[in-house]
């Protein structure tokens, strides 16, 4: 029976479809630490406290999903801009330096690195692709397109990760619609912080006003959006040129992304968000740093991916 040394795991209620082990443990096995786990566990916000007190100093780090983005909140320290500014964190790193029994809890926020990565890498495969130009099919990753306008569907924790991607892409107006849009106080409060141009409107004006929209981005849990996909297809407003992501990865693809790509136009799936966040995840839990990575860390943690799909 193997024996690790050091343990990780992703954390949520539920979390049976999490395939954050998947990339995790490809990233291991490039980095040729043979002695690392990464699993998931079923915590609620309940339960999490007591989760955290059972731990011993094998655990270096975890992920968390939902609903405990912002429940971790009160149980460590924001340690990065986002974890700070938002109020949500999707890291924990334990450092047991201090006292072998009780660990020092570090947040860290990467879903905005995850969204805000997605989109980039995304614009620059579609430009190299769209290029006829040897020398344009070059590596491009630094090379994005302008992104003014966004829409963003749903209001809560990832929605604020996908506002703060947005200010990260330079965007400078933004849309939100949800289904309790009364409940948009802290997302508008953000984007006044950053003087960024925002409004928000019910969830069922969505599909009416993506034309002209450069991203659109949905943080609805899974099949919550199935009556936007169909409004879409049936709107007469229907020029929807922008890039879709939809941070849903399960169902896949979701009945918003079939509908984007029946309309021409490009859809990510959540799959490529949870790639981006995992790699700086990565970073922080080995303690090696992004710099620490090797330069095909994202297509090793890919293809792992890319065969369970």
């Amino acid at each position: 029976m193997q024996t690790y040394k050091h343990r990780c795991a992703v954390l949520g209620k539920p979390i049976a479809h999490s395939l954050s082990p998947v990339l995790h443990m490809a990233a291991y096995q490039r980095l040729g630490l043979l002695q690392w786990q990464y699993e998931r566990c079923e915590v609620g916000v309940d339960n999490l406290e007591q989760f955290l007190d059972s731990l011993d100093s094998q655990w270096a780090g975890l992920s968390l999903t939902m609903p405990l983005k912002k429940a971790v909140m009160s149980l460590g320290k924001p340690s990065d801009t986002w974890s700070s500014k938002l109020g949500v964190a999707n890291t924990a790193i334990l450092d047991w330096s201090m006292s072998p029994q009780t660990p020092t809890i570090s947040l860290y926020n990467t879903d905005v690195q995850g969204i805000a990565t997605a989109l980039k890498h995304h614009s620059c495969n579609q430009r190299c692709a769209d290029s006829k130009n040897p020398a344009v099919l070059a590596p491009v990753k630094n090379d994005i397109q302008n992104f003014h306008t966004a829409l963003l569907l749903g209001n809560g924790s990832t929605a604020t990760s996908a506002l703060a991607a947005c200010i990260e892409l330079g965007i400078e107006d933004v849309l939100i619609c949800a289904r309790h849009p009364e409940k948009s106080t802290a997302l508008l409060d953000l984007a006044a912080q950053f003087n960024i141009a925002c409004a928000v409107k019910p969830l069922t004006e969505a599909a009416t006003n993506t034309s002209g929209k450069d991203v659109v981005i949905s943080t609805l849990p899974a099949h919550a959006a199935d009556v936007f996909a169909g409004q879409l297809l049936e709107s007469s407003k229907g020029i929807h040129g922008g890039v879709f992501l939809d941070v849903v990865y399960d169902p896949r693809p979701t009945a918003s992304m079939n509908a984007w790509r029946a309309l021409g136009a490009q859809a990510i799936g959540g799959e490529m968000m949870l790639l981006y966040q995992a790699i700086p995840q990565v970073a922080l839990m080995t303690k090696l740093g992004e710099q620490g990575l090797p330069a095909d860390i994202d297509a090793a943690m890919l293809q792992a991916l890319q065969e369970v799909l």
